[in-house]
């Protein structure tokens, strides 16, 4: 019963994702075309942590800089490109879809000739 409810609460769970990252919005630390394993089975959110987020009906990848109850600010770290909190407010953690485990996969970011 309560993982039923706790299912119904993430938009489409899904345990282990894999992500490419799409533009410079959180350079140096993810560079466009870098791949993320991130899991949605998450306890606590935490600053600094780096996230999934479903926002205007596009996956953003965000790092936590506040949480405030059931409330999180996320920002991109090259704020000259990230499009995140410091425009369109603090967003529900409803709205988290996953947390990253792994920054970047290597091997996974090589184009082969």
């Amino acid at each position: 019963m309560r993982l039923t409810r706790f299912l119904k609460k993430r938009n489409k769970f899904r345990p282990i994702v894999f992500r490419q990252v799409v533009g410079s919005s959180m350079l140096p630390k993810l560079e466009d075309g870098d791949i993320v394993v991130a899991s949605g089975w998450f306890r606590k959110l935490q600053p600094h942590d780096v996230v999934i987020i479903k926002h205007e009906g596009l996956e953003k990848i965000k790092r936590v800089q506040h949480v405030n109850k059931d409330k999180l600010y996320v920002i991109g770290d090259n704020d000259s490109f990230s499009t995140d909190s410091r425009h369109f407010g603090w967003i529900d953690s409803g709205h988290v879809l996953a947390k990253v485990l792994w920054t970047r996969i290597d091997g996974f970011n090589q184009t082969s000739d």
